[in-house]
C-alpha cells in the first residue's frame, strides 16, 4: 500500500482504471517531431528543470495561464470532476479568447491533437513520467463513485505573447486524483522536486443544499488539501521540499513558508500579497536603476481624490470612483473612469459629463493596449503624467512594462497604485521608485 492509499484508506489497484492508449502504428513526420518535443518535456519534468504551476481542483479556471507565465512554463491542472468533452469545449474558448481573462492563447496544432499525453506518460523511454491519471474516491468533490470513472489526460503546447516575445507554455490536464498526480510528478522521482507554484482550488459550495451539507464538503476539502490533511501529510512523510509559492485559502492552514502568493478574492486568498521572507513579512524588490525614457513609480498608497491632484490624469475603477463620489474628484485632473458595460441609450435631455470625466473600456485588455489607449487620450490633451489605480493587464506583463519604460511617448511619468503586494512583487523590477 503506497502513502496515498494509506491516507485515503484504499487498497492499491482498487481504481487503476486510467485510460489505456493504443500504440501508434503509423506516425507521420509532423507527429514524430511532436513526439520528440513532448519526450523532451517528460525528461525535463523528471529532472526538475521546468518551473511548474500545479493547480489542484481548478476545473477550467484558466487564470494562471494568463497571469503566472513569469513564474511557470508548465501548468499542470488536476481535477477528477472534469470530463473530456467539457475540456475540449473549454479549450476552444481558451484559444478563441472567450475566457474572462487576458488575450487568447494560441496553439500550433488544433486542440483535437491528443497524442501528446501518450508520448508524455506512456513512452518507453527512460524519462517518461508514467501514467499520471488515476481515479479514486474523492469525497471533497460531492460526486459519487468517482473511482468507477475512467481517467484521462491531455497535453497542449500554447503560446503567450508578453514583452514582445512569445512564451511557450505547456498545459497538462489530468482527470484524476490530485494527490496521486502530485506524488507521481514530484515525490516518486530520484530527485526531491516541488512545483514553483502550488494553487489549490476553493471548496465546493452548493446554494441548493442545506448548510450542513456545505459544511461537510468544506471539511472534506480541508481534510484533503490542508497542511494537516492528506496533502500536507504526504509531503511531510516524504520529507519533500515545499513549493516556492502557494496560492490557497487561509483555511487550509499551510505554514508561513512557502511564501503566500495570494490574489485578493481569488482561490480563497484574503491577504492579497506575497510575503517574501516566508514569515508574513515584506521586502521590497529592487527597482530598476537603468536610465529610461519614462519614470515609473510603484506605490502602496491608494488612489484617492487627494493623491489624484498630483497627476494630469488618473485611471480609476468604477467602484473606487463611486466610493468617493463624483464631486470629490479634482476638477483640474482628467478622470478616466473604467467603463464596465455598454453605455445606456441617450437620455432626454442627454447627459453631458463634465469636461474632465471620460469613460473608457479597459477590462480584459493586455497592459500595453491599456497604456496605448491612455496615451492616445493624453496626447489629445497635452497630459504627460498619469496615475493608475490597481493592475490593468496581468501579473506576468512586467516585461511589457519594462519595455514601455524605454520608449519615447506622450506619458513621461506613470504612477501605479498597487494595493496588492503580489502585484508589487511582479512589477517592482520595472519601476524606478517603489514607495
Amino acid at each position: 500500500m503506497d502513502e496515498i492509499d494509506a491516507l485515503i484508506g484504499q487498497p492499491p489497484g482498487a481504481s487503476d482504471n486510467h485510460t489505456e492508449m493504443d500504440p501508434l502504428v503509423e506516425i507521420d513526420s509532423d507527429v514524430e517531431m511532436e513526439a520528440a518535443v513532448v519526450r523532451k518535456l517528460a525528461q525535463d519534468l523528471r529532472l526538475g528543470t521546468r518551473r511548474i504551476c500545479f493547480y489542484a481542483g481548478g476545473a477550467f479556471d484558466w487564470q494562471p495561464l494568463h497571469r503566472f507565465t513569469h513564474l511557470a512554463d508548465v501548468f499542470v491542472y488536476v481535477d477528477p470532476r472534469s470530463r473530456e468533452d467539457a475540456f475540449r469545449s473549454a479549450m476552444q474558448r481558451l484559444i478563441a479568447g472567450q475566457t474572462m481573462v487576458g488575450d487568447a492563447l494560441v496553439t500550433d496544432r488544433a486542440p483535437t491533437f491528443d497524442n501528446n499525453y501518450c508520448f508524455l506518460t506512456q513512452d518507453s523511454g527512460e524519462f517518461s513520467t508514467g501514467e499520471l491519471s488515476e481515479m479514486r474516491n474523492e469525497p471533497w468533490t460531492a460526486m459519487q463513485n468517482l473511482q468507477a470513472r475512467q481517467g484521462w489526460g491531455a497535453a497542449k503546447l500554447l503560446k503567450r505573447r508578453v514583452g514582445g516575445v512569445e512564451r511557450d507554455i505547456w498545459l497538462i490536464y489530468i482527470a484524476g486524483s490530485p494527490l496521486v498526480a502530485y506524488q507521481r510528478l514530484f515525490l516518486k522521482t530520484r530527485l526531491a522536486l516541488a512545483p514553483a507554484l502550488l494553487v489549490i482550488g476553493s471548496a465546493e459550495y452548493h446554494a441548493d443544499v442545506p448548510p450542513e451539507d456545505n459544511q461537510a464538503l468544506q471539511s472534506e476539502w480541508e481534510n484533503t488539501f490542508s497542511w494537516d490533511g492528506q496533502l500536507g501529510q504526504l509531503l511531510r512523510a516524504n520529507k519533500a521540499p515545499l513549493p516556492s509559492f502557494l496560492c490557497a485559502s487561509d483555511a487550509l492552514a499551510w505554514p508561513v513558508n512557502p511564501p503566500r502568493y495570494a490574489i485578493r478574492s481569488w482561490a480563497g486568498g484574503t491577504h492579497g500579497y506575497v510575503s517574501t521572507t516566508g514569515s508574513y513579512a515584506w521586502l521590497d524588490p529592487i527597482p530598476n536603476s537603468n536610465p529610461a525614457q519614462r519614470h515609473i513609480t510603484l506605490t502602496r498608497k491608494p488612489l484617492t481624490p487627494q493623491t489624484a491632484r498630483s497627476s494630469g490624469a488618473v485611471v480609476v475603477s468604477c467602484m473606487r470612483y463611486d466610493f468617493f463620489g463624483p464631486e470629490r474628484w479634482p476638477q483640474n485632473t482628467l478622470i478616466i473612469r473604467e467603463q464596465v458595460e455598454e453605455p445606456p441609450p441617450p437620455a432626454e435631455p442627454p447627459f453631458i459629463p463634465p469636461p474632465n470625466r471620460i469613460s473608457v473600456a479597459l477590462a480584459r485588455k493586455p497592459l500595453l493596449a491599456v497604456l496605448q489607449q491612455i496615451e492616445d487620450i493624453c496626447a489629445e490633451r497635452g497630459i504627460t503624467s498619469v496615475a493608475i489605480g490597481g493592475l490593468w493587464g496581468m501579473e506576468d506583463e512586467a516585461d511589457d512594462l519594462a519595455w514601455w519604460r524605454q520608449q519615447v511617448g506622450q506619458i513621461k511619468k506613470l504612477t501605479l497604485h498597487f494595493e496588492c503586494y503580489g502585484h508589487l512583487y511582479d512589477y517592482g523590477t520595472a519601476a524606478d521608485v517603489i514607495d
